[in-house]
């Protein structure tokens, strides 16, 4: 984690952010700049799916991507790594809590973000928080259907007392920025779906 992060600190002046995600992780960067264009690259920020059974504040998904503004990613390179007493040391595993503890450490801030929907789009999971627009968990999980019985299947009921599940319909946002956990044939349906269908008759506000 620590060799990467310093090897792409090389570029920490040539770009106003810095994104990382999985090989099976398929991300819509127009979604993406549009997340980004309010948000302030000097400004020590990052972006991701909001998980929070490790760390009180939220830690990022490494799996569904997260982004880091260039402030951000100098102080944490700067300022933390190999530096700071809370950062840890170690790269084994889970380096998604560790760059998100490392980053905390030198006043780096994480924000959520939403869209029009109050849904988020980073995103992973079918939970309550399964509209962020990065999504760690594949959308085959998302959608899979629950068996009742030894031959009848149905699709998962939604709580919808949620306060980020408004309907059925709010399963994902519809400004998704990244989906975890694609196979490459489905990057190619996905790729379809997203750029080149258009069914007749809908108008598009976006």
């Amino acid at each position: 984690m620590r060799a990467i992060l310093r090897y792409v600190y090389q570029y920490r002046n040539d770009f106003d952010f810095f994104v990382k995600a999985d090989d099976d992780t398929y991300i819509l960067p127009e979604n993406l700049r549009h997340a980004l264009a309010g948000i302030n690259p000097e400004e020590k920020i990052m972006l991701g799916y909001p998980f929070t059974h490790i760390v009180r504040d939220g830690h990022l998904s490494g799996g569904a991507g997260y982004v880091f503004t260039r402030a951000g990613f100098k102080a944490l390179v700067e300022e933390s790594l190999d530096r700071h007493p809370a950062c840890p040391t170690y790269d084994e595993d889970k380096e998604d809590v560790k760059v998100s503890i490392c980053a905390y450490a030198v006043g780096v801030k994480f924000r959520l973000l939403a869209d029009r929907h109050t849904t988020y789009p980073f995103s992973w999971r079918s939970e309550p928080l399964n509209e962020c627009l990065f999504q760690w968990r594949s959308l085959h999980h998302l959608f899979e259907q629950i068996p009742l019985h030894s031959k009848v299947q149905r699709p998962p009921d939604f709580d919808i007392s949620q306060p980020f599940i408004r309907d059925e319909r709010s399963l994902l946002s519809q400004l998704l920025i990244s989906d975890h956990y694609v196979n490459p044939k489905i990057m190619y349906i996905i790729r379809f779906t997203a750029y080149h269908l258009r069914p007749v008759g809908i108008v598009y506000e976006y």
